[in-house]
């Protein structure tokens, strides 16, 4: 939680916010990454001011993890892809 997301071009895409685990085996599935500010207008997304957009990512795209950052191993071909699973913090609170 926490650690940046670097993409694979080397761009600071975000923070970790969460991660999925898959309780049939105990897995981490996915990782829910914060976007920055910079990222949401790369991906034309508007969160509101008291809002942050939450992107899920598969951790097939996942690269190098260090102490303070992972990596894409892979660039992100199709962002409206994500941004159909993306969501705000706000719309995650009130689906809950």
């Amino acid at each position: 939680m926490g650690k940046k997301v670097i993409t694979y071009r080397g761009m600071l895409m975000g923070e970790v916010d969460a991660i999925q685990v898959d309780e049939n085996n105990w897995t981490i599935s996915e990782v829910d990454v914060e976007l920055t500010n910079e990222m949401e207008k790369l991906f034309d997304v508007q969160s509101g001011r008291m809002s942050k957009t939450i992107v899920p990512l598969s951790v097939s795209m996942l690269g190098p993890i260090g102490p303070e950052s992972i990596t894409l191993k892979q660039e992100i071909e199709n962002p409206k892809e994500y941004l159909e699973k993306a969501t705000t913090e706000r719309q995650r609170i009130l689906h809950r």
